[in-house]
């Protein structure tokens, strides 16, 4: 049995050697016109397979091919294809320039026809008709990707290029929504490191979909389903690629001041399929970051049938909004190769992360780069990455130091730490909180341990919390456990910015959190039926005290003055908690930390339930709460980009103090959409409460249809909510119950700069029959 597990090993050495050596041989060259000039973008593949790639904009191509006989197809739109044969032996190294010659076609007209629709509208529906057809058969598909970003910044009239990245990356759709692309290897010059690369995050732009995403953005494609609601088209030109005509279209928004695309669509004369588009945003489409879209997508047949992207160029700039700061120019150019098209076998299992990235740093990719199809670097990308390299390598101390202070966040978020509040926070009660947080991450696999642990300066209490966490089958369930004493909040359902807190107490001696402290520990599990929906239930051993509470300091001890000292209920909380979770967000996954991708439409459900008994679980106190929250978020139009978040909570039973709910106020300068803005955290506490937000996003439509000047070609959203609230609160001494009624209506404006807002509210309160007007300004996660 020994003989055999080495021979076996050896064996996959010889197959894996064997592998490399079928995949190294190497097809390179320039293509040029008939006048020399070089044809960059050039469509070159093996024909009948799935396998090609690009030129770059000097006209130079690399193509991987395997061993035996194999014919190359060089095609350009508007020149005469050319097919190399070949014949490859192991270890070929072959150079071979192409020249393609310019075709003249003399085409018979397009036929013109009389009534509702013009001769390229009729074109139009008719690549619609042929687009679902093939579409409706599209099951399932792979591919492999090759993606480049430049970064430059304009100085002096030119562009200078500030950094280069690359990726390879696998994606796995299944028809029509669910889709992951996953990054396999990455390099990029010296000024970024891996956990910086993340340029490449998202979905490759597809003209065949009905939406194309731009940010948080989602603009019409010209070629959606009622693509004539949104675009005039017209015939511009009749071109030749290989042996066929191509209908060059131009296309333009119907309404001028519409965030739609224009430029012009090929289409294939007789298969009505897209054979190349090209597509500006210009001022029209304004993303949270990037601005000045330019994007050409080119398409080739496969299987004789579908047709689908092989090349995408996406120009752009990035703006960040910081004063002073120039917009960096982005260039991204993707080679798509090696489709897999409705394979019977496809099993992947996909979750709710749309983009991820899974090479750790010191992992060798070399051999994936070398059996993989790139676009070579240009003469002068390769110029500016060997100064880059030799700058950051022999550059002065001052320099490398500010890019690697530039690098530190993503690589100190990917080691085994958890938040930078479990080092150091700030508040009226612990003052100054100096500790240490542990998270095994990744490290350990299924298994996740964290363990945190520090002392406040003010109240000299050392609190600490142990929790693990192992997954089994593959993260469908996963069983959990804490030990604990730490610090908490009135309201577990509020949410808390622990950052906020310490902002808002060091500078501003404001601190808008009550405490309490709570020791014990708790075990129970999670379980995941779907990629959508958890369950999660625990048993809670808990003991509430109030040593050090705030409401037991005095001024003496220069407490941060706070709205209210509430005295919390102290002793036993053995409670049983069960959670149901609905959420069909998707996320990106960029390896050191995870975004939603707010470009799609969401639903999030959550139910929460809690339980305690004295004669059940040995508590000190019987009681029950619920909490709902539903947060849904839908685009409908241009106009409106609705969120509804809807909150319920009942209690009954014991009510001691850190059980009631809030009205959520507001707190501070982080938050979120869900705050009533006229009344402050703390202010309405109750058993029973009700809220309703509704927000929509306008964007800038608004100033386009009105065309102000300046705020037309901005990215400045115009954002308008309304707030609605109820809440029923226990008097503490009597028992008997109060009522309070909250309403809210303004006007918020986002993108000054990114992620800053500013509100302007105003609103009524039963108990407080003025108005109250407020204006604020957010930092909004």
């Amino acid at each position: 049995m020994r003989i055999n597990y080495y021979r076996s090993i050896a064996f996959g050495f010889v197959i894996i050697a064997s592998t490399i050596l079928i995949n190294a041989q190497e097809l390179s060259g320039y293509v040029y016109s008939d006048s020399g000039e070089p044809l960059a973008g050039t469509n070159i593949y093996i024909l009948n397979t799935n396998t090609g790639t690009s030129s770059n904009p000097d006209g130079y191509y690399l193509l991987r091919l395997k061993q035996g006989r194999c014919k190359v197809v060089f095609s350009f739109l508007g020149f005469t294809s050319d097919t190399l044969e070949l014949n490859v032996n192991v270890g070929d190294k072959i150079t071979k320039d192409i020249k393609l010659k310019g075709s003249i076609l003399t085409a018979s007209e397009v036929t013109v026809y009389a009534g509702e629709y013009n001769d390229a509208e009729l074109l139009v529906l008719n690549v619609l008709e042929r687009k679902h057809e093939y579409l409706s058969k599209l099951e399932n598909y792979t591919y492999k990707a090759y993606t480049k970003n430049v970064l430059a910044v304009e100085k002096n009239d030119s562009l200078v290029i500030g950094g280069l990245l690359e990726t390879l990356s696998e994606a796995f759709c299944e028809y029509p929504d669910e889709f992951n692309e996953t990054i396999i290897a990455r390099k990029q010059t010296k000024n970024f490191n891996e956990a910086m690369n993340i340029f490449s995050a998202g979905k490759i732009p597809n003209i065949l979909a009905e939406e194309i995403r731009i940010d948080e953005l989602r603009i019409a494609s010209p070629l959606c389903s009622n693509a004539l609601d949104y675009y005039s088209f017209e015939i511009l030109d009749t071109i030749y690629s290989g042996n066929r005509s191509i209908f060059k279209l131009g296309f333009s928004p119907r309404e001028d001041n519409s965030p739609l695309f224009d430029g012009t669509v090929n289409i294939v004369d007789k298969t009505y399929a897209p054979n190349s588009v090209e597509l500006f945003g210009r001022s029209r489409i304004q993303g949270s970051v990037k601005q000045n879209v330019h994007i050409r997508q080119g398409f080739r047949e496969y299987e004789n049938y579908f047709w689908l992207p092989v090349t995408v160029e996406t120009n752009f700039e990035l703006d960040m909004g910081l004063p002073g700061l120039p917009p960096i120019q982005f260039e991204q150019t993707s080679i798509i190769s090696d489709y897999t098209i409705n394979n019977s076998e496809f099993n992947y299992e996909f979750n709710q992360v749309s983009f991820s990235f899974t090479p750790s740093p010191d992992i060798d990719t070399t051999d994936i780069w070398k059996k993989s199809q790139v676009i070579p670097l240009t003469a002068k990308e390769q110029n500016a990455a060997y100064k880059i390299d030799s700058i950051m390598t022999h550059g002065s101390f001052l320099l490398r130091a500010t890019v690697a202070v530039t690098q530190s966040y993503p690589v100190i978020a990917s080691l085994p730490f958890t938040n930078f509040s479990d080092f150091y926070h700030y508040n009226r009660v612990e003052g100054h909180y100096w500790g240490i947080g542990l998270d095994s991450k990744n490290y350990l696999g299924p298994v996740n341990l964290k363990l945190k642990g520090g002392v406040g300066s003010r109240d000299e209490l050392f609190k600490y919390k142990f929790s693990t966490k192992i997954d089994i089958a593959g993260k469908k369930l996963s069983l959990n456990a804490s030990y604990f004493r730490d610090i908490a909040y009135l309201d577990s359902y509020y949410d808390y910015s622990m950052f906020d807190i310490t902002c808002q107490a060091l500078l501003e001696d404001n601190d808008y959190a009550n405490y309490y402290y709570k020791k014990g520990f708790s075990f129970g599990f999670l379980f995941r039926p779907a990629s959508e929906i958890e369950f999660n239930s625990s048993l809670n051993i808990e003991e509430h005290y109030g040593k050090h509470n705030i409401a037991e300091l005095t001024d003496d001890e220069e407490i941060i003055k706070s709205t209210k000292a509430m005295p919390v209920a102290g002793g036993t909380f053995n409670h049983l908690t069960f959670d149901i979770t609905y959420n069909n967000l998707k996320y990106i996954d960029y390896g050191w930390i995870t975004e939603p991708d707010i470009s799609r439409d969401y639903t999030y459900i959550k139910l929460n339930s809690d339980f305690s008994s004295p004669d059940i679980f040995d508590s000190d106190y019987k009681f029950s709460r619920f909490n709902l929250y539903i947060d849904k978020h839908n685009k409908f139009s241009r106009f409106l980009n609705l969120n509804l978040m809807f909150l319920v909570g009942i209690q009954s039973g014991d009510k001691p103090l850190q059980n009631l709910f809030h009205l959520p106020g507001s707190y501070g300068s982080f938050g979120k959409p869900n705050l009533f803005r006229t009344i402050r955290t703390d202010d309405y506490l109750g058993d029973r409460y009700y809220c309703v937000f509704i927000q929509n996003n306008f964007k800038n439509n608004i100033f386009k249809l009105l065309q102000l000047p300046w705020l037309e070609d901005s990215k400045i959203d115009l954002i308008a909510f309304f707030n609605a609230g109820w809440l029923r609160t226990p008097s503490q001494s009597t028992g008997e119950t109060s009522h309070t009624d909250i309403w809210e209506t303004g006007l918020g404006i986002r993108n000054i700069i990114n992620f800053f807002r500013l509100d302007f509210s105003w609103g009524k309160i039963e108990t407080n029959p003025d108005f109250n007007v407020t204006l604020q300004s957010r930092i909004e996660f």
